[in-house]
């Protein structure tokens, strides 16, 4: 694989845009798209921050119409099961609509994976065969994530795992063909290396935080890395075309 075709089809499944309420920056959706444009980032999937913090069928919304101008950003939905009636209809909303890939935000929010209004949401997802990715970074994410989710059926990625949980999240791969993982918080050297030795390289996605994290910290972990050809593909954007878009990059 050419070293052109790898930066032309590098799928980032981990970025946003948006107003962050405690935080004076400039995470404009300008901002995210000259990053890209700089990194030379072929898709990118992406959020709106308005779902997180406010309203997340605004939020959807305003990911959508920025999609819309810019085909190389993939919406992602969000939604915050405390409104449990509203995501049900907005769940269902966007399956019908064709959108696949869904974020969720229990850290910010403040509730659990293992809450039965969640559950049920995420059994709607199961049935129009969604995608879901969600932050699993402190102790006992990667786990709970694993018992709760990995029967569903349906792909799950785990983000932001570093090195305090690495060991959790190998174990969480194990348990369940259906998790995967972001590489965004990798930060020890061998990480890419010991995720695809011990549960496949096609476990592994590209994801970086953009445009609050900077583009290369997760590239070049990736980049740099002692694997073949065709693992550093997969993960640069060839198993997260597969698995959340449903194509071959």
């Amino acid at each position: 694989m050419s070293e052109v075709f790898r930066v032309l089809s590098v799928v980032d499944i981990n970025t946003f845009f948006g107003l962050d309420r405690h935080r004076d920056v400039d995470w404009s959706l300008d901002t995210l798209r000259r990053l890209l444009d700089e990194h030379r980032v072929f898709r990118a999937l992406t959020y709106s921050l308005r779902g997180v913090h406010f309203d997340f069928v605004l939020g959807n919304r305003e990911t959508a119409a920025a999609a819309a101008r810019d085909e190389r950003l993939v919406p992602v939905v969000t939604f915050d099961p405390r409104r449990y009636l509203d995501c049900v209809e907005e769940a269902r909303r966007c399956l019908g609509e064709g959108l696949r890939v869904f974020r969720v935000f229990p850290d910010v929010q403040g509730w659990t994976l293992s809450d039965l209004h969640f559950l049920r949401v995420m059994e709607i997802l199961a049935e129009g065969q969604g995608a879901l990715m969600v932050r699993a970074a402190a102790p006992g994410q990667p786990s709970l994530a694993a018992r709760v989710l990995g029967s569903l059926g349906i792909p799950v990625v785990l983000l932001g795992v570093g090195y305090s949980t690495f060991g959790e999240l190998l174990a969480a791969l194990l348990t369940s063909e259906h998790l995967y993982c972001d590489s965004h918080m990798f930060n020890t050297p061998g990480a890419c290396e010991t995720v695809c030795r011990e549960a496949g390289a096609d476990r592994l996605m590209l994801g970086t935080g953009l445009p609050e994290r900077y583009f290369s910290s997760a590239y070049l972990m990736v980049e740099r890395a002692e694997l073949t050809e065709d693992e550093r593909g997969a993960i640069l954007g060839g198993n997260a075309a597969r698995v959340l878009l449903g194509q071959e990059v």
